[in-house]
């Protein structure tokens, strides 16, 4: 968060202001040591001129009465559980030589060492040389590393989940934690799994898998396995931190507090918990509380999260990091759970604790960029299965050999700056394709003002924020559309500057577009009407016309998706820095479309529900105390859709392809594992109770591929637990196909999987009666359907 604030300032540095003097940075700012110096640097104009935008931010907050803070606090009380003391951890399973070794070492610290160990300052835990501890080294972030020189920028987190395939998610934290390790980074701050996507405007959506917890869940694990081959994962944002607006507005001096997510203890369980209990099970070595309060109580400082759920019953066994400045109070987070704070002086710049300074910093790595066939490969393929087919009349899609191509569209081509200073600098934090007004970069970092809708400076390879990645390169569409071009005799057209371009006869018209989001503001909106008219207009004169969309989230496109020129539609959401390479292989057919859209689009803003599109905003004059309830339950996405019987446009779990595929021969058979309603006891070990794991059923289905295309199909299995919605995701493979190949899938089912939440006895429980089972390729294209008693 303070690389996402810093740059915000530096990106307001190039107006010019008259000053008399050079002015003071307020020690209320929380700025780490680094930022600060190169604040300090800056020329006065350029300072002040940043600087300005914070005060005039803070001026505009209208601070609530004391009298009503007191008596609006008074009724958080009793509203999250006490979970006290800390559990001890045990270190078991694979953590038990780990934890032998380290209670040594730390039988030999002195206090001062001790107390310098929990505590982040300048990106790094210290070194204690003469124990031989090497100190840890911090950084982000979920798609690879930001804000440093020669790294790489990865297929974003929602692009990873619109792929399904956990092979890819595996692959790809391999080498993203390689990467962090040849930089000297210790633990890397991902992957990101909260929020979820409860807010549908949410401005980090993008940097999580989908908002079904489910996919998530899976996704997010095999992400924290590849990572930790190499370096210690960080699941992030634990937990609730569904909207960026109002999360931490304290940490900017503004009048209200953080945001309390109100949920109760089912909704907890069934849905926001489930992805991180995957990945906890999955050996996650670290998990990152987050801003916002949970049921009126500071996240970081939740002892009902920390140490109920996430120590207690999901048997967590490596250590809580505090987001930057989330921590509200030193022994109050201590106690209930969070390990390591950053940085060591909240938001007073006071020191809470008495904690000594960092006496050192962690090492610096190498800096060379993987140069493996394997790296660049997944770097590719990340963008390629990522991206969604969603509608393809008459096989416009792939081209065959065009003469003439037009290409329109601001997304087209790569952000016209790229220098160490410039607007595509390593600090660029996934701002590099925005068109920056003061106002709009105000928002960005003090979390008020509006979030630009569209990147219009160029290809949108990534969203905003501590979760973006630094690209080594931009392969920009329109660097590989001319290299295509190149090798097969075609004829190019271009215009990117104009909303209504000219039209001279093309076999094709290609436009790009895209939607932002970022980190710390929220969307104002799920479309943008440059982008429409721009498609509106090329739809006018092309009889052909394709639309690519590098979307950060649910894009709405009913404005044009019915007009009969409008022939292909591609959902490319963020794809790192190989975009261009990645379209032309799926728009040429060098590898058939695969992905499968992780949420669901509706055909009209108003089908999400209000509560559900936009976040809550703050009052201060009436509400110190920002709430959002939710009262929904687990009925979001497609299971709100379900439940409502709302006809959504793309429905969850939909793509297309350039072949068909068929589904035959459902077959379910239940295990020998017990099959009590209640989990047998046990021990609890990495992911809760070991019960929960055991696989009571397993659904197996056949899939064949029709066509004469190869390609991959994703069949899924929807369960229907008794009084749960009606369809839940737990199930799905990634299958090549060759034409007229066939293969079984299974989907093994465990107790978890069947259970459901019983808030009384505190445990999950199978339902007695009948669970209906839907195989298919979407959540709506149901194939194959089946049941099962208990």
């Amino acid at each position: 968060m303070v690389r996402l604030f810093a740059h915000a300032l530096l990106l307001l540095a190039g107006s010019s202001f008259a000053v008399a003097q050079r002015p003071e940075i307020p020690d209320g700012i929380p700025l780490d040591k680094a930022t600060r110096d190169y604040l300090e640097s800056l020329p006065t104009d350029e300072l002040a001129a940043a600087l300005e935008v914070y005060q005039e931010a803070i001026a505009s907050q209208v601070p609530a009465p004391p009298e009503l803070i007191t008596q609006q606090e008074l009724s958080l009380y009793g509203k999250s559980p006490a979970v006290y003391p800390s559990p001890l951890v045990k270190g078991t399973g694979t953590w038990a030589d780990a934890y032998a070794h380290v209670k040594a070492l730390v039988n030999q610290m002195t206090i001062e060492e001790k107390a310098n160990i929990t505590s982040l300052s300048d990106g790094g835990v210290p070194a204690i040389p003469r124990l031989g501890f090497p100190g840890l080294r911090v950084h982000d972030g979920p798609n690879g590393l930001n804000a440093l020189e020669e790294v790489t920028a990865y297929a974003s987190g929602i692009t990873v989940g619109s792929s399904w395939n956990k092979d890819l998610a595996h692959a790809r934290g391999q080498s993203m934690g390689k990467g962090a390790r040849r930089k000297g980074v210790s633990n890397l701050l991902g992957p990101t799994i909260g929020p979820l996507g409860r807010t549908v405007a949410g401005g980090r959506n993008w940097e999580s898998f989908s908002v079904d917890p489910y996919l998530c869940g899976q996704m997010g694990a095999k992400t924290v396995l590849g990572i930790q081959e190499s370096v210690i994962a960080t699941a992030k944002h634990f937990v609730l931190n569904e909207q960026e607006t109002d999360r931490n507005p304290n940490m900017f001096g503004f009048g209200n507090a953080s945001v309390s997510s109100n949920i109760d203890d089912k909704t907890m369980h069934e849905y926001y918990l489930w992805p991180f209990q995957d990945a906890v099970k999955a050996g996650v070595g670290s998990v990152m509380c987050s801003y916002q309060r949970v049921n009126g109580s500071h996240s970081c400082q939740n002892s009902w999260t920390q140490n109920g759920l996430l120590k207690t019953e999901l048997g967590f066994q490596g250590y809580i990091i505090s987001d930057y400045n989330a921590r509200w109070g030193g022994i109050a987070s201590t106690q209930a759970g969070m390990d390591l704070v950053t940085p060591p002086s909240a938001f007073d710049l006071a020191n809470p604790l008495g904690l000594p300074p960092n006496i050192s910093k962690a090492h610096e790595g190498s800096s060379s960029i993987d140069p493996s066939p394997e790296a660049k490969y997944i770097i590719r393929q990340g963008a390629v299965e990522g991206a969604v087919l969603v509608k393809n009349v008459n096989n416009t899609l792939p081209l065959k050999k065009p003469k003439i191509l037009s290409l329109f569209g601001y997304d087209a081509h790569a952000p016209l700056v790229n220098t160490p200073t410039g607007a595509n600098s390593k600090y660029s934090l996934g701002y590099q394709s925005v068109n920056r007004t003061q106002a709009q970069v105000q928002g960005l970092f003090v979390g008020v003002g509006e979030c630009p809708s569209a990147a219009t400076l160029g290809t949108l390879v990534g969203g905003g924020g501590s979760g973006s990645a630094t690209p080594q390169y931009i392969n920009s569409p329109f660097d590989a559309f001319q290299q295509r071009a190149y090798e097969d005799g075609t004829f190019l057209y271009w215009d990117f500057d104009s909303e209504d371009p000219s039209y001279s006869e093309s076999d094709a018209c290609l436009v790009f577009i895209n939607e932002f989001a970022s980190e710390g503001v929220d969307r104002v909106s799920l479309a943008d009407q440059y982008s429409d008219n721009l498609v509106m207009n090329v739809a006018k004169k092309c009889p052909s016309t394709i639309v690519s969309i590098h979307n950060a989230g649910v894009r709405l496109v009913d404005r044009w998706i019915d007009h009969p020129n409008v022939t292909a539609v591609i959902f490319a959401h963020l794809p790192g820095q190989d975009a261009g390479p990645a379209l032309v292989d799926i728009m040429y057919g060098e590898q058939a479309p695969s992905g499968k859209l992780p949420y669901t689009v509706a055909k009209n803003e108003s089908d999400y529900s209000e509560e559900l599109l936009w976040p809550v905003r703050p009052d201060n004059s009436s509400n110190y105390y920002t709430h959002a309830d939710f009262t929904e339950g687990s009925y979001i996405d497609y299971r709100r859709f379900d439940a409502l019987n709302i006809e959504p446009r793309f429905e969850f779990g939909f793509g297309l392809t350039y072949t068909t595929f068929n589904y035959s021969d459902l077959k379910v058979r239940h295990t020998e594992a017990n099959s009590s309603f209640y989990p047998p006891p046990g021990e609890v070990m990495e992911g809760g109770l070991q019960s929960l794991w055991d696989v009571i059923a397993i659904v197996t289905a056949r899939v064949s591929n029709a066509g004469e295309v190869t390609a991959s199909e994703i069949p899924q299995l929807y369960v229907g637990i008794p009084n749960a919605p009606i369809k839940q995701l737990r199930g799905f493979e990634k299958i090549p196909l060759h034409p007229k190949e066939s293969k079984s899938v299974s989907f093994p089912l465990t107790r978890r999987d069947l259970s459901l939440w019983d808030t009384e006895s505190q445990s999950w429980y199978l339902q007695r009666g009948e669970y209906k089972l839907y195989v298919g390729s979407s959540s709506r294209n149901i194939r194959l359907t089946g049941s099962m008693t208990f």
